[in-house]
């Protein structure tokens, strides 16, 4: 009998069927989502109700003048962004500044009290913008979230900063060398921190076996004057974490890393010729990582 049907039509035939399916599957995931994320609170409203949305998400113990219960880590404390207020002459006061990764909204916090005069920062995440808003809602800082990539921003951004403020976010790029490239036409200042690749990570059997060397990529680094530079090996490493839940990496399922010499190249080559480095750690255990505040001395 299937001879019979013209095979033209049983294709035809089979593609239906399967668009049916799979439009039916996205109805059912889309029905699922709203479902789940349908939820309402009895208990009267207040700050803590609102942290409560993401309860068992939060990274972050919030300062004891906001009385909420969150995360346990004391990040609205953050030694990075003392240092570096003591290293730019007066500090963060007056300053425009592009964060990228707010994450929990807690350095954002932290510019702004420092006398920051604006704020944006750049959130993919969906889990960690709306918790970043939570934030804003409780602490009232004045600072402008924007959700998408940060990369697609910059790729358009007509306005400059005084300041970017890049913060573990070089280590979880795709592209680390265009995401410096991006950096360096929106600023003159950019705070640093990430993890670098080293040799001394081999000797870690748990940190190492992220990281496959076979899927390396080497290119040259280019000044601004369009000068061929040192050649540079980024390094791939594959996530092993989950996307959700406190998951703060970025929005690929694998990243590059730099080492740390070849940061100081490439800043330099993009026009950053003073770089001061405010801590080294090359036995973290989640692999070396060093924060640095590089700027264009003209």
């Amino acid at each position: 009998m299937r001879e019979l049907i013209p095979r033209s039509f049983r294709l035809h035939t089979w593609r239906a069927v399967r668009r049916g399916r799979q439009f039916l599957q996205r109805f059912r995931v889309r029905r699922d989502v709203r479902s789940a994320e349908a939820a309402y609170c009895a208990d009267p409203p207040s700050n803590q109700t609102a942290i409560d949305i993401f309860k068992g998400t939060w990274t972050s113990a919030f300062p004891p003048q906001y009385g909420v219960t969150a995360g346990t880590l004391d990040s609205f404390d953050d030694v990075r962004v003392g240092w570096a207020a003591g290293v730019l002459p007066g500090g963060f006061t007056g300053l425009s500044i592009l964060e990228l990764g707010p994450y929990e909204g807690y350095t954002t916090w932290q510019l702004e009290r420092r006398g920051a005069r604006a704020v944006t920062a750049v959130e993919a995440n969906d889990l960690n913008f709306l918790k970043a808003l939570v934030v804003k809602e409780v602490t009232g800082f004045k600072a402008r979230l924007l959700f998408g990539d940060f990369a697609a921003y910059l790729e358009r951004a007509k306005e400059r900063f005084d300041l970017v403020w890049a913060s573990g976010v070089l280590y979880h790029s795709a592209d680390p060398l265009h995401l410096l490239d991006l950096i360096s036409r929106v600023t003159d200042v950019v705070f640093i921190h990430t993890h670098y690749y080293a040799p001394e990570i081999a000797s870690s059997p748990h940190a190492y076996s992220f990281f496959e060397p076979g899927r390396n990529r080497t290119t040259s680094l280019t000044s601004e004057a369009g000068q061929s530079g040192r050649d540079v090996t980024i390094h791939y490493k594959a996530y092993g974490q989950l996307k959700r839940g406190s998951f703060s990496g970025g929005p690929a399922g694998h990243s590059y890393w730099m080492e740390k010499d070849d940061i100081f190249a490439a800043l330099r080559a993009r026009g950053f010729d003073d770089i001061q480095v405010g801590a080294d750690d090359p036995g973290n255990p989640n692999g070396p990582a060093m924060f640095c505040l590089a700027r264009r001395i003209r």
